[in-house]
């Protein structure tokens, strides 16, 4: 009988400590908190802290998964996402059957202010050589369809990779 309680207990304890790590690993760090204060104060409507690209599927097709926060204290109704693509070397990549170089990926809300959204598109480039991928453009259009567009250098500003 008392082996059994400690293996009951035991296995309790797991399911509670692996409860707490999912509960964490869906916050945000105290830099990206800290960074999303900086960019609210500073009138920017999100922080994305995930930008990935997957391997290339047996096709040579490259997904892309962008995770954000809404920091504004309005509903976002679409926030749509100009990412470009490099390869290994640092080189801008294209997608060989589109002959592109970027990709828009448009997430639809909505999103209340202090949402957390992870958006993947499957596809996005063709092309084996790609690693990693940078956001060129962010566009917020709200719930009352005012639109904001920030390009490069602001769109880039938004960007914390290892938020959360």
């Amino acid at each position: 009988m008392k082996k059994r309680e400690e293996k009951l207990r035991a296995i309790i304890l797991m399911m509670i400590t692996f409860a707490f790590i999912g509960l964490l690993s869906g916050c945000l760090s105290t830099a990206a908190l800290d960074r999303a204060d900086e960019l609210k104060s500073e009138g920017f409507p999100v922080i994305i802290t995930k930008v990935t690209t997957s391997a290339p599927n047996s096709a040579g097709g490259i997904d892309i998964t962008i995770k954000f926060k809404n920091i504004s204290d309005k509903t976002i109704k679409y926030a749509v996402f100009g990412v470009e693509a490099f390869n290994r070397v640092n080189d801008s990549a294209r997608c060989e059957i589109r002959d592109k170089k970027y990709f828009y990926g448009r997430s639809t809300g909505p999103y209340k202010p202090n949402a957390i959204e992870a958006s993947t598109w499957a596809n996005a480039w063709y092309n084996n050589t790609i690693s990693y991928a940078k956001i060129r453009l962010i566009e917020i259009t709200y719930m009352d369809n005012t639109t904001e567009s920030y390009k490069r250098t602001e769109a880039e500003k938004m960007v914390f990779n290892n938020g959360w």
